[in-house]
């Protein structure tokens, strides 16, 4: 661990969420992380501007922290995001519905049900932060309570909050 994590314990951190293809959110397609090697995300996502080279990475998914990471190089481009929306309300709040039948989707904002959601291609910069060979396996090393603890502004619903590396366990560091 200590190849990745500078002698400065006030270090830039972030914890990253990946939920692949168990995310509830239907409203875009998500994106095509390589949790070992690779983080994508857009200029759609919350602190996207925050994050640069050397800063250090906790990455999760809905039940653990996965691993820890340095991210090594940001590459960027302009590209398209898929968005789906909500026919009624327009919003992209939108969740599969699970065994409801007959209808697909659901909108979490007007409660509308329906099967087919307004598509939208959106122009945007879209990012991928590599790793390169510093991801060290996590998991079961820390709760995610602990993590969201060492948040001092933790929102749930987004991908990128950034933590307080004082503030985690020495357990997960050591």
């Amino acid at each position: 661990m200590n190849k990745i994590i500078s002698e400065n314990r006030r270090q830039r951190a972030w914890i990253l969420l990946s939920f692949g293809d168990h995310r509830q959110h239907a409203g875009n397609f998500g994106y095509a992380d390589q949790i070992t090697k690779i983080y994508q995300y857009d200029s759609e996502v919350p602190n996207y501007k925050q994050i640069a080279e050397s800063d250090l990475v906790l990455l999760q998914d809905k039940k653990q922290l996965l691993g820890i990471a340095k991210i090594e190089t940001i590459i960027s481009e302009i590209g398209i995001k898929k968005l789906l929306r909500c026919p009624l309300c327009k919003v992209t709040n939108i969740r599969r519905r699970k065994g409801e039948q007959p209808t697909i989707f659901s909108c979490n904002k007007c409660k509308n049900n329906f099967d087919i959601p307004i598509s939208e291609n959106k122009q945007c910069q879209i990012f991928s932060a590599n790793f390169g060979n510093t991801f060290i396996e996590a998991e079961g090393k820390i709760s995610l309570e602990e993590l969201r603890e060492a948040c001092p502004r933790y929102n749930k619903q987004f991908a990128i909050n950034g933590v307080e590396l004082h503030k985690i366990p020495s357990k997960i560091i050591n």
